[in-house]
């Protein structure tokens, strides 16, 4: 199982990685990749704005980026598809391991193909993205490096979570307020931690990418703590039973995390 699982995402990650050939083209017929992120973009992502010296090389890690964080949300909510496509999840829980093997089968291969290329994303971040540090945009925080491999882990965990119970109403519900409560919960967050400190300048985003790295463990907690007692009682009898189950155990503490940031955001 272990093996068709690697090959199967070994095969649909060759093709996300298939658009990173858009720089080497870009290059070989001398298109500077800044009039096409301004011409679509504009000003959003002046961080690319970075060494002119280092145009494609700057332009290549920030694609690879995009493609990771892409990727890995795909890992997650796509982990159970093929299950939910072809109606195979009594054939798979008929399998005689126990059920936390079934996670460890479909998460191992997809850390590990995250991990190579995460490792090859913070080589290049290290040397083209660290000095771009004091140029701040919108996606400053999710392309640092220092905080990249958190938000990878983000889109992956909680897409796997969710992806279990596919995308039903319940789970929609779930889906969107997860990532929205994600956002404020780091906002809210920031600003109280900002509020009670003075640094200087070059301390802000620190402390503001510490506030990122606290929302996302908060809401992998409260997600966590949900899936793992409904999974233990997953089987075939009532899948729609199951997601509800598990939204009902989430939405409380998201709904409370999501208004106590909005006061703190209010409040600041």
């Amino acid at each position: 199982m272990i093996r068709k699982e690697f090959r199967d995402i070994f095969q649909s990650t060759l093709v996300r990685l298939s658009f990173l050939a858009i720089i080497p083209l870009l290059a070989l017929l001398k298109v500077s990749p800044w009039k096409i992120y301004h011409f679509f973009l504009g000003s959003m992502f002046r961080i690319l704005n970075g060494y002119a010296e280092h145009i494609y090389v700057n332009s290549f890690t920030f694609l690879l980026a995009v493609t990771i964080l892409w990727t890995a949300n795909h890992y997650g909510t796509h982990a159970f598809r093929g299950e939910h496509r072809d109606r195979a999840f009594e054939y798979l829980l008929s399998f005689p391991f126990s059920k936390s093997r079934i996670l460890v089968y479909k998460f191992v291969p997809r850390v590990s193909l995250l991990l190579l290329l995460t490792s090859l994303y913070e080589g290049l971040a290290f040397h083209y993205v660290v000095p771009m540090r004091h140029v701040q945009g919108p996606l400053f925080f999710f392309i640092d490096p220092v905080f990249f491999p958190v938000w990878v882990l983000f889109f992956l965990v909680a897409g796997f979570f969710l992806g279990l119970f596919e995308q039903k109403n319940w789970i929609a519900v779930v889906t969107f307020l997860t990532f929205f409560s994600t956002i404020l919960i780091s906002l809210g967050l920031c600003k109280a931690i900002l509020r009670t400190v003075d640094p200087g300048i070059v301390y802000k985003s620190h402390f503001t990418g510490l506030s990122f790295l606290i929302g996302v463990m908060l809401v992998l907690v409260v997600l966590g703590t949900a899936f793992f007692p409904v999974y233990r009682k997953f089987d075939m009898k009532s899948p729609g039973l199951h997601a509800r189950r598990f939204a009902l155990r989430v939405l409380p503490p998201l709904v409370l995390l999501t208004f106590t940031s909005i006061y703190l955001l209010i409040t600041g």
